[in-house]
């Protein structure tokens, strides 16, 4: 009896480690399973379409008015409009139109466009450092945007013109008007986040500020400093580019091919107007640059858009002719 015993006990001793072993090895297939389905997986799907009837009834709460914005090919926000500037440089849209923007892109994000018919510019804050920089510079009480990187610092439009500029004012930081958009409220970028009124900044908290006086200031040394560059006589291009406007081109060509994305139309916009003003006096053939410029851009999104930004840059820049001194090469 008492063998029997003890060799029901070992059974059963044998029989619990053999149970203990398939155990383990059961959690260690599971394991290897869920560690091969978290590797094989997709990613869950970040929601990036936007709301465009949402986004066109909070710009009317916020007593603004926007327009849709492009998208790459796969669906992803560009900061551009469907539609020309030119169109709205000086007009609203009607509501006819906006019901048909409606109907044809009802998941695009929204645009503001910033000049004098909309009442104000915007700085464009990318980073934390930014933020920081023009906190430190002293800013009023005044209505702001949280991007997915920064602020965007509305203001109210002043008795002169403001020009874009990309980090011109400080690093990181951009300046929207006469022909800047910025992304609208409501808007979702591809990393899925949303655009919306920084808490006690928004148009039902706060009205838009006048710029402060240190800004005023600088904004207006950019438009002498544009204004007192000397106007040279329109020429036209006698088949030949000299080496001085043949250096000035390349390297324009060489930054504009560089340009970060987020800075690229401000770029082109730049470069399209400065060779433009090299076309306007005789330096360069209108037709080699435009070529030039648009084999850059056609690599961007959205390349039509593009087209456009170098057609309006060349035609602007033109009109301010710029020839190579006289009595020696300056580079």
């Amino acid at each position: 009896m008492l063998k029997h015993r003890q060799h029901s006990r070992k059974n059963s001793a044998l029989a619990r480690k053999k149970k203990l072993r398939v155990s383990a090895h059961l959690d260690a297939r599971r394991r290897a399973v869920c560690a091969k389905h978290r590797t094989h997986s997709k990613p869950p799907r970040v929601i990036t379409e936007s709301d465009f009837a949402a986004i066109v009834a909070q710009a009317a709460r916020d007593d603004r008015w926007v327009v849709p914005a492009a998208c790459d090919d796969e669906g992803r926000l560009i900061k551009h409009p469907v539609i020309g500037y030119s169109e709205f440089a000086d007009k609203r849209p009607v509501p006819k139109r906006i019901e048909l923007w409606l109907c044809r892109f009802p998941t695009r994000g929204g645009l503001y466009l910033t000049g004098a018919l909309s009442g104000f510019f915007v700085i464009d804050c990318d980073s934390p450092a930014a933020i920081r920089w023009l906190i430190r510079m002293g800013i009023p009480l005044t209505q702001i945007v949280r991007t997915r990187r920064g602020w965007h610092v509305y203001f109210r439009w002043p008795k002169f013109p403001v020009r874009n500029s990309a980090s011109r004012l400080h690093p990181g930081i951009d300046v929207r008007g006469v022909g800047g958009v910025v992304v609208a409220v409501g808007s979702v970028h591809e990393s899925g986040f949303v655009y919306q009124w920084r808490r006690g900044h928004s148009p039902r908290d706060v009205k838009i500020a006048k710029a402060p006086r240190w800004l005023l200031d600088w904004l207006k040394r950019q438009n002498e400093a544009r204004e007192a560059a000397p106007a040279a006589e329109a020429r036209p291009f006698q088949g030949e580019v000299h080496p001085w406007a043949k250096f000035i081109i390349d390297a324009e060509l060489a930054a504009l091919a560089e340009a970060p994305d987020g800075t690229r139309n401000d770029a082109l916009c730049r470069t399209a107007y400065g060779l433009g003003r090299l076309v306007g006096g005789g330096e360069a053939e209108l037709e080699a640059v435009r070529a030039a410029l648009h084999n850059i851009a056609r690599e961007w999104p959205n390349a039509q858009h593009s087209v456009d930004t170098v057609n309006r840059g060349l035609k602007d820049g033109q009109l301010q002719p710029r020839q190579r001194p006289q009595g020696g090469v300056r580079k």
